[in-house]
């Protein structure tokens, strides 16, 4: 796994994973792991109308849960 940050670019109006080995732009679709708290949750990235979010997936639920991305917030993740 190679860890680092999850950056938005506004410019280019996309999510970057950035780490001291590379940087890496994302697209719809790319998966990851996501830290929350104090642990890392698998999500896939997607962007829909109302801006970019992660899907999380939930087996105990059979069910998944989506949350939106804060275009001015650092996010701690890692790529498999």
């Amino acid at each position: 796994m190679k860890r680092g940050s999850l950056v938005y670019t506004p410019a280019y109006d996309r999510w970057t994973f950035e780490s001291p080995a590379f940087t890496y732009d994302l697209h719809c679709g790319d998966v990851l792991d996501l830290r929350v708290g104090g642990h890392y949750i698998s999500c896939r990235l997607e962007l829909g109308p109302r801006g970019w979010y992660v899907v999380i997936p939930d087996p105990k639920l059979r069910s998944r849960t989506t949350f939106l991305l804060s275009s001015g917030t650092r996010y701690i993740a890692r790529l498999p």
